[in-house]
């Protein structure tokens, strides 16, 4: 008898088009752009996406090519050191935790598509009696966003 399945989150039961990622990173830095503009630091667009090109190369060599993953914090920290240096300590507690909270909502505005037969095998397995777990690496988005998207699409219950 079986006792417990795990699920990959991307690709396994959930995808995203590239279409919706280029709109997420859009909706990123906008309200990333926002922020600073409030914040008396305005940035204009270019350097924003300047920042988030050479935030995502810094975060492929130093974590995901050695299999890590950065937290929420330490990415939103690394996108506006390259936006600029001690951009993050200028902002406060509360500026960073709205930088964080901007970086991290794409997904919720937009969501991955539900694979087809994921919630079917879910709910299957669930009513079988087998316990379930989810996995997955989370790249920009953290695993707190990641559970209201699974629990949109009734993963959870």
């Amino acid at each position: 008898m079986i006792a417990a399945v795990t699920f990959d989150f991307w690709e396994t039961l959930v995808h995203d088009t590239p279409e919706n990622l280029e709109r997420g990173r859009a909706l990123r830095l906008e309200a990333l752009g926002a922020l600073l503009a409030r914040a008396g630091a305005p940035q204009p667009a270019a350097a924003l996406d300047d920042a988030y090109e050479r935030s995502g190369t810094a975060m492929r060599e130093r974590f995901w090519a050695r299999q890590r993953d950065a937290s929420i914090g330490e990415q939103v920290r690394l996108f506006l050191d390259c936006v600029g240096p001690g951009l993050a300590e200028r902002l406060g507690p509360a500026g960073l935790a709205e930088a964080v909270e901007a970086y991290a909502a794409p997904v919720l505005r937009l969501p991955p598509l539900l694979n087809p037969g994921a919630r079917e095998a879910v709910r299957e397995l669930a009513g079988r009696g087998v316990r379930l777990g989810i996995v997955s690496n989370t790249g920009r988005t953290p695993g707190v966003v990641l559970r209201r998207v699974l629990e949109r699409y009734g993963l959870l219950r």
